[in-house]
């Protein structure tokens, strides 16, 4: 992943797991020049199910500015995020929704 001059590679295997109608993140970790990322979680596969997503670790802030911004960033970011609730329609459903 690329964004202006800061790049970040996975690190190391992505462990997914897909079972009992979920998909889970086991391990996902993402290192570059200031950034160290890992990431957890899963989400249903079914048509009724929960979202339970963790993001956690340090970023170099160009990477997560949006593509195009009218403005820059510099430095880094602690990053600590937890997603999660309830989601509906089957995974093919959720990507067409407005």
């Amino acid at each position: 992943m690329k964004s202006g001059k800061s790049e970040v590679a996975q690190v190391g295997e992505t462990l997914l797991r897909i079972g009992d109608g979920r998909l889970s993140i086991d391990r996902l970790a993402l290192k570059g020049l200031q950034t160290a990322l890992q990431a957890t979680g899963s989400v249903s596969l079914l048509e009724e199910g929960t979202l339970d997503l963790k993001i956690s670790g340090t970023s170099d802030a160009q990477l997560i500015m949006p593509a195009g911004g009218k403005f820059g960033a510099a430095g880094t970011v602690d990053i600590g995020l937890a997603v999660g609730g309830f989601v509906s329609g089957t995974p093919a459903q959720r990507q067409h929704r407005p």
